[in-house]
Formats: structure tokens, C-alpha cells, sequence
């Protein structure tokens, strides 16, 4: 089926790397696309660069506004799509060539209503070797726990067109709390190792104006523990979900704790017994727990180790 793909990519000042972003998208060999830009309230040469591109036979929507936001900058791309499916993208990164086709390719084959790609982190002269990235499948049995395990970056994934919309009151980790709205309908999830999206990393990087909250733990934390309690409240808690949030929890309380916050009773909203079952602790959380306690520190103590000997022997046990 060539369903149509809705590409959603809103910009504010990001007119030296948009050229990228745009022809990116054009040179898919996937046809069947329209390119929804958003330019919000970009006071450089944005315009005149997106005039400039020959959009060949591209559907393209060019909007204005004038400061809203990227979560409701995406909303209103999402409201003006006519597309089955939607990738967002955002303007300073580039798809790689034929990863419209190689997800699609991947909704079909699995009937899934998100497929999340592998992405590779660059800067202007130089790629980061280290910096590929892909979701792990730690979790078998609830694939959309390992989206929430390892949080992918909105440019690599590809949705059914979603009946939700991003909260416009968060000014970051909208992209994170988006995905556990999504994760609500228990999507069928596909992950897939094969890279798709480069993710631009550079010093004007809108997000480094809120550079204070961006990288907040506490922040990330109220996301994570909203949505436990949220989807507790719904009955779609299920054990490897838990585990998922949990971890996640651990690594923030460590980040929290690291930087000489109160964890207060935030500990107690990690259920380790759980945990423990799942192998999807690194090291953090080991550091993490000698300061919850002697006997949770055995058991992540006890979870790490678990987790390095299946890396090496390819066992869960």
C-alpha cells in the first residue's frame, strides 16, 4: 500500500541547516509524501531558503506563525495533515535516503502503528562514532516498553496518524510525554536497527535556550511518575512496562542525587522487586542504589551482573 506520509517539520531560525532537512525529505524515493512546514516566527533568512528549493512534484504546505512553540507548532502541522502516518522532523536533521520506504516497508510487514528507526548523532565537519543509537528489544513481551526504556528522538520514528496531540504547556520533554499519551491505545510496536535519520548536534540548538530545564532531571522525573500512576490508573501497567518506567526512574533520581538534590521519598516510587526481574540496569543505577540502601543495592548489584553476562552469553536467564 503506498499510504501517504505526512511530514510534519516546524523551524525557528534554522535557515543555514533547513535547506538540508527539506531536501532530505524531496529526494525520498517514496512518493507519496507532503512536507507540512511550520516557520515560527524565524526572524533570519528561513524564508527566502524555502522559497529557493524546487520541491519537484513534493505536496508541500507552507505555514507561518509567529512564536507559539514546537509542541504546538507540531499540533498544528498534525491538524493540517491529510497523511495516514506522520514523521516528524525536525529542521537541523537530515533523513537518510530511503528511510520513508524502509519504515513503511516495516508498518506493512507488521501491521505496526509505530516504527522506530536507528539514528546517528553528527556535527557540520564530523560524525559522532559513537553516537548510533538504536531501541533494543530488552523487552519482549510489550514492545512499546522499550520505546520507554530508551526515549528514541522524535526524527527516527514514523506513527499512525495519532488522535492525540502534544501538551502545550511543556516547553521540554513534550517529545516524552507524547509517546506515553501515544503508548495509551497499546500500539503495535515495531523496532528496527537499520538507520534513518542523522540528528544535527550544534551550538544554536534551539533547546540550548532552555538549556536550565532541558537537561533537568526533575523535569523528566514528574513526566515519568505521572504516567506510571497514569497508566496504573487505566490497567495497561504491566510488569515490563513497570520495569521500564523504573529504570528510568533510577537513572533520574541518581542524576538528581548526583547533582546534591533530596531524593525525599521520590525512592519509594520505584518498585525494585519488579525490576529486579528484567534485565535493563547499567551501572548508574548500581551507584544509584548504595544510596537507597544496603539490600536494594545487592539486588541492582545483582541485576547488573545479570545484564553483562547476557550481553556476553546472549541469555536473559
Amino acid at each position: 500500500m503506498n499510504n501517504l506520509v505526512s511530514v510534519i517539520m516546524p523551524t525557528r531560525n534554522y535557515g543555514q541547516f533547513i535547506a538540508d532537512a527539506i531536501l532530505s525529505v524531496v529526494n525520498q524515493n517514496y512518493k507519496n509524501i507532503e512536507l507540512i512546514l511550520i516557520n515560527d516566527g524565524s526572524t533570519d533568512n528561513t524564508n527566502d531558503v524555502v522559497n529557493s528549493i524546487d520541491f519537484v512534484n513534493r505536496k508541500l504546505q507552507y505555514f507561518s506563525s509567529h512564536g507559539i512553540g514546537a509542541a504546538a507548532a507540531r499540533n498544528f502541522g498534525l491538524k493540517q495533515s491529510s497523511g495516514d502516518f506522520i514523521l516528524f522532523l525536525d529542521a537541523d536533521d537530515i533523513l537518510v535516503p530511503g528511510s520513508i520506504s524502509l519504515l513503511m516497508s516495516n508498518v506493512h510487514e507488521n501491521s505496526a502503528d509505530i516504527v522506530v528507526g536507528a539514528w546517528e548523532n553528527f556535527t557540520t565537519n564530523k560524525r559522532w562514532a559513537n553516537e548510533y543509537r538504536y531501541i533494543e528489544s530488552i523487552f519482549t513481551g510489550n514492545g512499546f516498553a522499550n520505546i520507554i526504556y530508551r526515549r528514541p528522538v522524535i526524527s527516527s520514528f514514523i506513527l499512525r496518524k495519532p488522535e492525540i496531540l502534544f501538551d502545550e504547556s511543556l516547553i521540554v520533554s513534550e517529545v516524552l510525554d507524547f509517546l506515553f499519551n501515544f503508548g495509551c491505545s497499546s500500539p503495535k510496536v515495531k523496532l528496527i536497527a537499520d538507520k534513518v535519520v542523522m540528528i544535527r548536534q550544534h551550538s544554536t540548538s534551539n533547546r540550548l535556550s532552555v538549556e536550565n530545564d532541558h537537561f533537568e532531571p526533575a523535569h523528566r522525573l514528574n513526566i515519568f511518575m505521572k504516567w506510571k500512576r497514569q497508566y496504573d490508573a487505566i490497567g495497561i501497567l504491566d510488569r515490563e512496562l513497570r520495569a521500564a518506567i523504573d529504570c528510568n526512574l533510577l537513572h533520574l533520581l541518581f542524576e538528581i542525587r548526583s547533582r546534591g538534590g533530596s531524593l525525599k521519598n521520590l525512592c519509594k516510587e520505584v518498585n525494585l522487586g519488579n525490576l529486579s526481574e528484567f534485565i535493563v540496569c547499567d551501572d548508574r543505577a548500581s551507584k544509584l542504589a548504595s544510596l537507597v540502601g544496603v539490600r536494594p543495592a545487592i539486588e541492582i548489584m545483582q541485576m547488573y551482573r545479570k545484564f553483562r553476562y547476557s550481553l556476553k552469553h546472549g541469555s536473559k536467564k
